[in-house]
């Protein structure tokens, strides 16, 4: 996996919209998800705005699925949806499957991840 690691602006735009918005935020227990019936136009307005954050940052992804917040840190994580086989040349099928990572990772980097030239991409592979 490929990410592109988010602006100071855009990770102050998620956290507040994870504020902002509880419904966004989710502690699922295995494949279980909120009730999006439930979402009002400004939560749907702001889960779009995070989508598209998202989207630029994460290789292959399909769909935010949630915030979730870590064990005893309560860091904001991200449940989303993404081709595992995005950064494959292997013309294989697509797999979209689940992801997690911690927002402040799409900050910062990730730990032992090679950086690209441009200092901003991280591969994960």
């Amino acid at each position: 996996m490929t990410i592109t690691l988010i602006s100071k602006a855009q990770f102050d735009t998620i956290t507040e919209i994870q504020k902002k918005h509880s419904i966004l935020t989710y502690q699922n227990t295995g494949y279980d998800n909120f009730d999006k019936s439930k979402m009002t136009e400004d939560d749907k307005t702001a889960f779009n705005e995070v989508q598209a954050i998202l989207a630029v940052a994460i290789g292959g992804f399909s769909r935010l699925q949630n915030f979730k917040l870590s064990g005893k840190t309560k860091e904001i994580e991200i449940r989303f949806q993404y081709n595992y086989s995005y950064d494959t040349n292997d013309g294989g099928l697509p797999f979209i499957g689940v992801g997690y990572t911690r927002l402040t990772e799409l900050l910062n980097g990730f730990e032992g991840a090679s950086e690209e030239p441009d200092g901003r991409s991280v591969d994960l592979n």
